[in-house]
């Protein structure tokens, strides 16, 4: 049975923050981040951006992507699924960025980046 865990990141223009922190531990898996993202207005964004899809990609501290992935985007929450295999794979232990790119609808795919967030591993 895989572990959900609720956090919310809210963006102020070219900054977003996690409402909590987030810990992962080697031997973790079977976590879905349930991540809801919120301007400095309250309004959610996934809901005004209508999107449909997200990619979340895990980062060094020097932006290098070490682990990316195509996550559901369900009732405007994101679902990050952690599987243990991803983090017993991370060869560097420490603080690593969490960075969401939304997706819409349209046959082009437009894109909106989230700016990233902080993840310990």
């Amino acid at each position: 049975m895989a572990v959900s865990k609720p956090i919310m990141i809210k963006v102020v223009g070219t900054k977003a923050t996690l409402s909590k922190e987030v810990y992962l531990y080697l031997g973790d898996g079977g976590t879905t981040l349930q991540i809801s993202l919120m301007d400095n207005s309250g309004n959610n964004i996934v809901t005004e951006f209508e999107a449909v899809k997200a990619t979340v990609c895990v980062l060094t501290a020097n932006n290098k992507v070490v682990y990316d992935s195509d996550c559901v985007v369900t009732n405007n929450i994101v679902n990050f699924e952690l599987s243990t295999e991803f983090i017993n794979e991370i060869a560097e232990e420490g603080t690593h960025m969490l960075q969401i790119h939304l997706y819409d609808a349209m046959e082009d795919g437009n894109r909106l980046t989230i700016p990233p967030v902080t993840l310990t591993l």
